[in-house]
């Protein structure tokens, strides 16, 4: 129960606009809702992370680059309806997407 707790903790921190800091041994919720820069300096330990890809800081042409990989090399991809990353393991490619429910097909990312 309690780990269930912890993550919906973390859950509803992420739908208000916070990240958790990339450095281990900070890891501080941050809210980033109202930061129009890309560029997120956390005030606890001064580490500089990339508020789209989450992080090290880095060029913008280098951001969806880097975002490509990552969701290639983890076979991740955002949901088209919410963006919450979504990790497909196995099964068919029907997905439900966790946090908006909505439902989507992993191919061609259709309804």
């Amino acid at each position: 129960m309690q780990l269930t707790n912890s993550f919906a903790r973390v859950e509803i921190l992420r739908q208000q606009g916070y990240r958790y800091c990339p450095n281990p041994l900070c890891s501080k919720p941050l809210n980033i809702q109202n930061n129009i820069k890309r560029r997120v300096q956390c005030p606890h330990c001064n580490r500089s992370f990339c508020r789209k890809f989450g992080g090290e800081y880095h060029r913008w042409l280098q951001c969806d680059t880097k975002y490509r990989v990552l969701c290639a090399v983890n076979n991740t991809q955002p949901c088209p309806k919410c963006n919450a990353m979504i990790e497909k393991n196995e099964g068919c490619k029907h997905i439900a997407c966790a946090q908006c429910f909505h439902e989507f097909c992993w191919v061609c990312r259709n309804d």
